[in-house]
């Protein structure tokens, strides 16, 4: 096998099951990381799932959050500081919109925005 070869998909985990587009995906802490998204109904997403160093996946989501029921295209995510992140997207009418929100080392995401534009 040359180098670089992808041969076997070491693990999976079904995060959404319907109409998902646009994601990203930023390293939270540890085996944590985040993934934002285009969810159903075009609603924007965030959730948080374990990774260790072998690839596996933990079993299910750690934890969720809609941080957009209007319209949320191509969000992207980045790490301010701490476990503070920020999630740039474009809305309902494409205008920009920015969130900033907080993440726990273990995953857990904070129940409210701490602050929009």
């Amino acid at each position: 096998m040359a180098e670089g070869d992808i041969n076997v998909v070491i693990d999976t985990l079904e995060f959404e099951s319907t109409d998902i587009t646009e994601l990203d995906m930023i390293h939270v802490s540890g085996d944590i990381y985040a993934i934002v998204y285009q969810g159903p109904d075009d609603d924007g997403w965030i959730k948080t799932v374990s990774i260790d160093v072998d690839g596996d996946i933990g079993a299910s989501v750690i934890d969720s959050l809609e941080f957009d029921g209007v319209r949320c295209f191509v969000p992207r995510i980045i790490h301010i500081y701490g476990s503070v992140f920020a999630i740039a997207y474009s809305g309902p009418d494409y205008d920009g919109f920015v969130i900033t929100l907080s993440i726990s080392a273990a995953g857990d995401i904070g129940a409210a925005i701490i602050d929009s534009l």
